[in-house]
């Protein structure tokens, strides 16, 4: 039997738009003073075939994916939420549901996204106020105990 080893972006999958991601991660950014504030990583969070980053003081969310390459599009450029009010404290995943996600902003806003396999991209499902109180953080450790 003969194995050989392939580089998983050679196979046909890979983090769509992955150079952005890149750039994020290593902090490279425009020589704009502004370009640079608003490219500055955040937070990362990871689930299964995705990778979250928040940039802009928590105010921007990026989505990479990990699809078939000859199901990427142009206008797939993974800035799933631009310019928030209030800043994202977390991005949660569901383990019975891999492709739902709930992001958690700091008001405690919390929004329900869904990853659709039929297309490919994320689609708003809900939003709700996950407290009415200025206790997130007791909420966060709760989400993050179960």
């Amino acid at each position: 039997m003969v194995f050989s080893l392939k580089n998983i972006d050679d196979a046909g999958f890979g983090l769509r738009d992955s150079s952005k991601l890149e750039c994020l991660i290593n902090r490279k950014s425009g020589t704009n003073q502004d370009q640079a504030a608003a490219a500055e990583l955040v937070n990362v969070w990871g689930s299964c075939a995705h990778v979250f980053v928040a940039t802009n003081a928590g105010r921007n969310l990026h989505a990479f994916e990990s699809i078939p390459r000859s199901k990427w599009t142009p206008e797939s450029e993974g800035l799933l939420l631009q310019d928030q009010e209030s800043p994202i404290a977390s991005v949660l995943s569901s383990t019975e549901h891999p492709s739902l996600i709930f992001i958690v902003h700091q008001n405690s806003m919390t929004e329900c996204w869904e990853f659709t396999q039929s297309n490919y991209k994320w689609i708003k499902r809900n939003e709700f106020q996950l407290s009415n109180t200025k206790a997130l953080k007791y909420c966060m450790s709760f989400f993050t105990l179960c």
